[in-house]
């Protein structure tokens, strides 16, 4: 750009690069684990489990009192024995549905032998991959505790050490933990991992695509070597290559428990795609949907693919005087507490109004569960693979509830977005939707076709239908009237000194966003334009093949030597000789 490499050049150069690809990307048609066959006379209620009656009170007192899919599977088969795969969509009830056979089975077996709780000995071993999610799960067995008369400790890093220590140094029965916290407390020799009996990996699809495989690897490792070796329950929410690479080479004999609408959107919530227009801003697109919120006094979360794009919504909506928090993880852990204390409206923020907004990267999407209810969750920034959206639609119509979701599509999501919302209005699984439209055809219906992997005529025809029917390259103009500068053939007139003189904080990092708004409607626009060059050269070609005058058609190195010809005849001799310039022999 025609200004020098300063610090504010650098930082613009931040907010053109590209969202980083957040969450797993998943792999099509994994298949992890020997399908677990279910008796016909599935329970249909807590009483038809046979749970311990000092559990069926802790049920009661909580206020559950039907079970969901996923837990009327694997209660009974859990307590059956055997390792298990939990497989089923956000907001089911994963954490209830291992919680409750392994507490069953930890008081049934107190009472047949008659063993007590011992110091720094869990029986029971809970991995999940946040802070968050730990505490969310430790929260969920305490409510338990009173009835069932267990005791469950957590172990993260909002807390230290020795103050964890101290909890495990009395009796405990079961300890959840990130991975990392337990492997320094089994180092420091705070907690003594030879009688666990049942290993609960949470979030299991998480845990081995971003960078915990090798501490749960070698967890697993200790407890397998015990006699007996404990019982595993592996829980996800979608399959992934890792899960199946521990799921081969540690665990054999896994079983998998699969709900009806695994890698399906929750069925309660509504899905819109609300394309943007050419030439329009996503920002006041998202205002007028906050507005309409607002109006219906609902709660809102709205999803962004970077902490800069979070800040940004953060800051346009503060200074519109909407009530909003935000949550990511360059905020500190009682900064994110705090957000999400004020978002439920708890007695914390008693003396303003309980913010209705909250504006979160995808740190938000897995695992939490919000206190009270989401009503519409918004895709500012649109994810980069289907499974990070099915994991933002989880947020809402949790536990049989209705809601809400609005993606905001761009461009560069268009193709992404119509196949998510081709499998949406079909019914279809999203874990193999990709960017082209197209799902993975299954291997026995390639083999029908009398070749494998092959795609038949049908499949070719099957188009996936446009979200918009508008032409996309006529109507893009470009236009510019900008709000800040002017741009001549993508560079800034105005030198981002003037720009930026004055500001600071906030407004100096606001106005660095708008500029590269600028700067990428410049590039979609001209994009378009040579998108549009492109289908009249292929028109044009079309036209000259049907009256007979088709054109050359030159290799690769045969049009590049043309090039070069054509440079050449027109340049002097004496440039391309030596390395003077014209009239030979110079110094330069």
């Amino acid at each position: 750009m025609a200004c020098r490499p300063t610090v504010d050049r650098l930082l613009l150069q931040q907010h053109l690069q590209p969202a980083p690809r957040l969450g797993v990307a998943c792999s099509a048609g994994l298949q992890i684990g020997k399908p677990y066959t279910a008796p016909a006379d599935r329970p249909v209620s807590f009483e038809e489990m046979g749970l311990i009656p000092t559990l069926m009170d802790a049920l009661r007192a909580a206020g559950f009192s039907k079970p969901t899919e996923i837990q009327s599977m694997s209660v009974p088969a859990i307590v059956s024995g055997g390792d298990f795969l939990l497989c089923s969509q956000t907001g089911s009830g994963k954490t209830m549905a291992y919680l409750l056979p392994v507490v069953h089975m930890l008081k049934q077996r107190e009472q047949e032998e008659g063993y007590m709780r011992r110091a720094k000995r869990p029986k029971i071993v809970v991995l999940a991959p946040t802070k968050e999610l730990t505490e969310q799960i430790a929260s969920v067995a305490k409510s338990l505790c009173h009835h069932a008369k267990f005791r469950a400790v957590c172990c993260n890093a909002n807390t230290g050490l020795s103050q964890q220590a101290q909890k495990m140094a009395g009796p405990v029965d079961m300890v959840v933990a990130t991975p990392q916290r337990l492997l320094q407390h089994q180092a420091a020799g705070n907690v003594a991992l030879g009688d666990v009996q049942w290993l609960v990996i949470d979030e299991a699809d998480t845990m081995f695509d971003q960078g915990f495989g090798e501490d749960v690897t070698k967890l697993l490792g200790i407890l397998q070597k015990k006699q007996p070796p404990v019982q595993v329950v592996l829980v996800s929410a979608t399959m992934t290559k890792g899960v199946k690479r521990l799921a081969d080479a540690q665990l054999p004999n896994l079983l998998r428990l699969e709900a009806s609408g695994f890698h399906k959107p929750t069925a309660g919530a509504r899905q819109e795609f609300r394309v943007l227009p050419p030439g329009g801003d996503k920002l006041t697109m998202l205002l007028e949907l906050l507005q309409a919120d607002l109006a219906k006094r609902r709660k809102v979360l709205v999803f962004c693919g970077s902490l800069d794009s979070c800040r940004a919504v953060e800051h346009t909506c503060a200074d519109r005087d909407l009530p909003v928090v935000c949550y990511h993880g360059d905020m500190p852990i009682a900064a994110r507490k705090e957000s999400m204390a004020l978002f439920a409206g708890s007695a914390s923020a008693a003396d303003a109004d309980a913010p209705s907004i909250m504006v979160a990267t995808d740190l938000a999407a897995r695992g939490l569960d919000f206190p009270g209810s989401i009503d519409h969750v918004i895709n500012f920034d649109f994810p980069s693979n289907a499974i990070d959206y099915l994991h933002r639609c989880g947020r809402t119509a949790r536990a049989g509830a209705k809601g809400l979701v609005t993606s905001l599509v761009g461009p560069r999501d268009r193709r992404l977005a119509t196949a998510i919302q081709y499998a949406v209005d079909k019914g279809l699984p999203l874990d193999q939707v990709t960017a082209s439209g197209a799902q993975a055809q299954p291997a026995a219906a390639a083999a029908k076709q009398g070749r494998p992997g092959a795609r038949g005529k049908e499949q070719q025809q099957q188009r996936v239908p446009n979200i918009s029917s508008r032409p996309e390259v006529q109507q893009v103009k470009w236009n510019p009237e900008h709000k800040f500068l002017h741009l001549r053939n993508g560079e800034p007139i105005v030198p981002f000194k003037d720009l930026l003189k004055g500001k600071t904080g906030d407004e100096r990092k606001k106005l660095l966003y708008e500029i590269a708004m600028d700067v990428k409607e410049w590039r979609r626009w001209r994009h378009a334009k040579a998108v549009a060059r492109a289908s009249k050269r292929r028109e044009k070609t079309g036209r000259d093949m049907a009256a007979g005058k088709a054109p050359p058609r030159y290799e690769p190195e045969e049009r590049w030597q043309q090039k070069i010809k054509k440079k050449r005849d027109r340049a002097a001799p004496s440039e391309w000789q030596g390395r003077g310039r014209r009239g030979g022999g110079g110094k330069y």
